[in-house]
């Protein structure tokens, strides 16, 4: 039986890719990090945020794990980047869904 799921997965990470490197976009994902982070400070509320890479491709995914890393670093909001944990892992024995 042929699986799709490669072809499917590859669409979405390039649809991912293209997402993250698109102006408009990456504003859009801004407004949404700050009003996570707006909203806890208006609510006397501490938050932190957790960046899963892509388990399937660690590597590829960096440049999206770090540009939200470096734009949640500079507002000073507490975060835990897995990014580093899971480089040098093989993808087959990392858990995925």
């Amino acid at each position: 039986m042929l699986s799709i799921y490669p072809l499917v997965a590859d669409s979405y990470r390039n649809y991912l890719k293209r997402s993250y490197n698109n102006d408009d976009v990456w504003s859009a994902h801004i407004e949404e990090l700050d009003a996570l982070v707006n909203y806890a400070k208006s609510n006397n509320a501490r938050i932190a945020f957790v960046i899963w890479p892509s388990l399937r491709d660690v590597s590829e995914s960096k440049d999206i794990t770090s540009k939200i890393s470096g734009y949640l670093a500079e507002k000073g909001v507490i975060f835990l980047d897995l990014s580093r944990r899971y480089e040098k892992r093989e993808p087959t024995k990392l858990p995925s869904s």
